[in-house]
């Protein structure tokens, strides 16, 4: 799989310790397939989210917003960030498994 043929965007809000498994997951499929690029728009999370991202996740992207822009404008921002061919959408909350990425490109 090409490097950054897929990017996964995910927009957080006070979701720390959710985000942080779905980062988790993200992150043992890169090892495997790094062919995808991840970003987080977080939306002025007073939780640390933000923090948490840039500590444990420092090879993903974050787009920190000063103040919460909303879902859909949040969505916007992630996709206009990306050069990717497809762009793979998440909730916070998601954990993928093993394979995800090569089923996506079957």
């Amino acid at each position: 799989m090409a490097e950054g043929k897929f990017s996964v965007i995910i927009v957080s809000w006070n979701v720390k310790a959710e985000l942080e498994r779905c980062l988790a997951s993200l992150m043992r499929e890169r090892n495997g397939e790094p062919g995808f690029t991840v970003t987080v728009v977080d939306n002025a999370s007073a939780d640390g989210t933000a923090a948490m991202v840039r500590q444990k996740f420092p090879n993903f992207k974050l787009i920190a917003q000063d103040e919460n822009i909303g879902f859909a404008r949040a969505c916007n921002l992630g996709a206009q960030d990306s050069s990717a061919d497809y762009l793979v959408f998440l909730n916070p909350d998601t954990e993928i498994t093993t394979g995800f990425f090569s089923d996506l490109e079957r």
